[in-house]
């Protein structure tokens, strides 16, 4: 079976939050993304534990970070779904 990965933005609360808990526990990889390090830090805590979970820090209204993001993600997991 493949891998399922998730970058979901938004995740650091509100739906974003909630759907990378709701993936994780249903055994997808997740990469969160939003601007608060420390709300971040928070949805990790919130997922499961036998899952990868990536934090990605940052703005998506810039471009250069969105860019790393995709490229970390897919360097690191390869990529199946997208969440914003």
């Amino acid at each position: 079976m493949a891998r399922k990965v998730a970058v979901v933005t938004g995740a650091s609360s509100g739906i974003g939050r909630a759907t990378a808990v709701e993936l994780s526990h249903a055994g997808w990889s997740v990469i969160l993304v939003a601007r608060n390090q420390r709300a971040l830090t928070d949805t990790v805590l919130l997922c499961s534990t036998s899952i990868d979970v990536a934090v990605e820090p940052g703005d998506v209204s810039n471009e250069d970070f969105v860019v790393g993001v995709f490229k970390r993600a897919t360097e690191r997991f390869g990529m199946t779904l997208l969440f914003t």
